[in-house]
């Protein structure tokens, strides 16, 4: 399966939403390939849950979509009154919280119709290529602003994989690493796709300069940083998070 990852299981994967843990490409790929720390970590965590990773899929860096006008988007300082859907998890509840927003956990499967009928002003939690892949309709607005790091994996069910033999194995593993490979070289490109495909399905994109999305990720690690911490185990998060790779 190819897929994002559920903290449902497990909270600690909140740990790999964090948002503004990584601040570009480069840096991205530095630490989710294959042997980085980061890596590792959500690989042990799949690992307790029966699964093996075989790669992973990075997917784009996410945005705010809104099906209202923006208010004050480069000041994470000002309070909006924009309410907007997010995944039922901490993490980006705190960030839409934090950043002027008055967030709303809301399953996927009823986020499109609460932007519809007007429960909800817009969405955080997904990129450009989720918007317009699920929200395009109800996007009039999309704001580029860096809010998380998004990354698939495709995985295989561990006792299956270690049933194979090593010859197969080494060609499943190789097979996965070219299609990792092949997609980090392409992320960047597709997400700068999904943008335009936004902009000529009618939504206008609100850019940030690199300072105005610099001091959202500074609220983010002052303010929500520290209580998605407590509630993965400071200790354990804390070590993770000393290991990324600048």
């Amino acid at each position: 399966m190819l897929r994002s990852r559920s903290s449902k299981a497990d909270k600690r994967f909140q740990l790999v939403y964090f948002p503004y843990m990584v601040q570009d490409w480069e840096q991205a790929q530095k630490n989710y390939s294959s042997g980085a720390p980061l890596r590792k970590t959500i690989s042990e965590l799949y690992a307790r849950q029966g699964i093996h990773v075989l790669a992973a899929w990075p997917v784009y860096f996410g945005g705010i979509s809104l099906n209202t006008e923006p208010v004050a988007p480069g000041d994470p300082d000002t309070k909006k009154g924009i309410k907007v859907r997010v995944p039922p998890m901490k993490s980006f509840k705190l960030l839409a919280d934090n950043i002027g927003y008055m967030g709303t956990p809301i399953p996927f499967s009823d986020a499109f119709t609460s932007v519809q009928t007007g429960v909800v002003d817009g969405v955080i939690g997904s990129g450009a290529e989720g918007y317009y892949a699920s929200f395009r309709d109800v996007t009039k607005y999309y704001i580029p602003a860096n809010t998380h790091f998004e990354v698939w994996y495709l995985i295989i069910n561990e006792r299956m994989y270690n049933d194979l033999d090593s010859g197969m194995q080494q060609e499943l593993d190789q097979v996965a690493q070219r299609f990792e490979e092949r997609r980090w070289e392409t992320a960047q490109a597709d997400q700068a796709a999904n943008e335009q495909k936004l902009a000529d399905y009618g939504a206008e994109i609100v850019e940030l300069t690199p300072e105005q999305i610099a001091s959202y990720a500074q609220i983010a690690q002052e303010e929500v940083w520290p209580k998605i911490l407590e509630d993965v185990g400071t200790e354990w998060g804390q070590k993770v998070l000393d290991q990324v790779v600048k």
